[in-house]
């Protein structure tokens, strides 16, 4: 027997028409989809919905996708490749407020996220926080990334 709540369910609020509902998804199962008119009647529909999946499968002699692990460690290092326009715009905005380029852009990324940095009262270190700003925009978008010229190659940052 499976144990359905190992599986990584994400429950969302959404507007279809006029009407409130919450949908529920399956990151193993990607084609499951639950539609509940409250946050835990979503969650209990995706949960039957492992479940009748799973009895199917073992039915069929397949075997059933396993519960994704949870990856707690991550290095903190991030490689991307921009546009040197932009490179060079987050370069200038950087210097403009008298801070690192990496600093800068871990601010933008944390406030796109939702969060912000927040020093803890125990302790020296630095933690992400929820953000109210965030809260009262939800759903909108905050970053919008300006692309360089099609023929421009792009610079590396390197976000450490």
């Amino acid at each position: 027997m499976i144990n359905a709540h190992a599986y990584n369910i994400t429950v969302r609020q959404i507007e279809a028409d006029t009407q409130v509902l919450f949908e529920a998804r399956v990151r193993e199962l990607p084609d499951v989809v639950d539609f509940g008119e409250t946050w835990e009647e979503a969650y209990g529909l995706a949960v039957d919905s492992i479940e009748t999946i799973a009895a199917m499968m073992a039915e069929q002699n397949r075997s059933m996708p396993e519960p994704a692990a949870i990856e707690d460690e991550y290095s903190g290092r991030v490689t991307l490749r921009v546009p040197r326009s932009l490179h060079r715009r987050l370069a200038e905005q950087a210097e403009f407020e008298s801070i690192s380029l990496n600093q800068y852009l871990v601010t933008l990324l944390a406030h796109g996220c939702g969060t912000t940095f927040e020093k803890s009262s125990t302790q020296s270190d630095w933690h992400l926080a929820k953000s109210n700003e965030f809260q009262k925009h939800r759903g909108k978008r905050h970053l919008e990334v300006i692309s360089g010229n099609n023929n421009q190659s792009g610079g590396w940052l390197r976000i450490a």
